[in-house]
């Protein structure tokens, strides 16, 4: 029998808190995060919009005209990527440490569909700051790629049963042992793998994929130009496929 692979848990991130904001006023960061985005991007304005709860706020980033998508069954802002059918959701969730603030949480989200329409997450950067020893191993920054919906899935499954000789008659066989056991993984399974994006394991003693940022200006900086390269690799994507850029 097939033994399991078992991976060495990564080294977490260093013992916060982090990041902490320069001004007491989580707004004046919204408007640093506000004209990084506008710059990445090259849009003519960007504003942040907050959402206040006890001991924490979060930024949602908005454009004139405004475009919403439903994000976790609630309706935010996003912003275009060129004149195309992608967006970005970008959110910042910051938490408040006696009278400081901190950023907890950043997430930038790709969106692909129409403008007034249905528009789905196809993947997601993210840097989770944490307030105590992290123990789950988890990269810090990195990506998530997320699944298509399961009605895509079915609607390409069923064009492939259409379209390819011999695909009916196969399925309609009885699976042998070896398949009923292979531990396939769900569609959606690989939505929670963390992709790390900055790990130093080439380096003779790596410390392992957990990063921190360390103040506000470190913040606007991942942010910006982790934007940027999404928007250099859509150029890319676009060039390889002949079509025009994302912005």
């Amino acid at each position: 029998m097939t033994k399991k692979a078992v991976g060495r848990r990564q080294n977490s991130a260093p013992v916060v808190p982090q990041c902490f904001l320069s001004s007491s006023n989580p707004k004046e960061f919204g408007k640093k995060a506000a004209n990084a985005l506008k710059k990445a991007l090259m849009l003519d304005f960007v504003g942040a919009h907050e959402l206040a709860r006890t001991g924490q706020t979060s930024l949602y980033f908005y454009t004139n005209p405004q475009f919403h998508a439903e994000i976790r069954d609630v309706n935010r802002p996003v912003l275009p990527l060129g004149a195309g059918q992608r967006w970005l959701h970008v959110a910042i969730d910051l938490n408040a440490t006696g009278a400081k603030w901190r950023v907890n949480h950043i997430s930038i989200g790709l969106l692909q569909g129409d403008a007034a329409g249905d528009k789905r997450m196809v993947m997601r950067a993210e840097w989770m700051m944490h307030k105590d020893e992290d123990h789950s191993g988890h990269g810090q920054p990195h990506w998530h790629v997320l699944a298509p919906e399961l009605n895509e899935l079915k609607d390409d499954f069923d064009a492939m049963v259409e379209t390819t000789a011999g695909f009916e008659e196969f399925l309609s066989g009885e699976p042998d042992d070896a398949g009923s056991k292979s531990g396939q993984y769900p569609a959606n399974a690989f939505d929670h793998f963390h992709y790390a994006m900055a790990a130093d394991w080439h380096v003779a003693k790596p410390v392992g994929p957990g990063n921190i940022l360390q103040d506000e200006s470190a913040a606007i900086g991942w942010l910006q130009g982790c934007v940027g390269y999404i928007v250099h690799q859509l150029n890319h994507i676009d060039a390889k496929a002949g079509t025009s850029v994302a912005v």
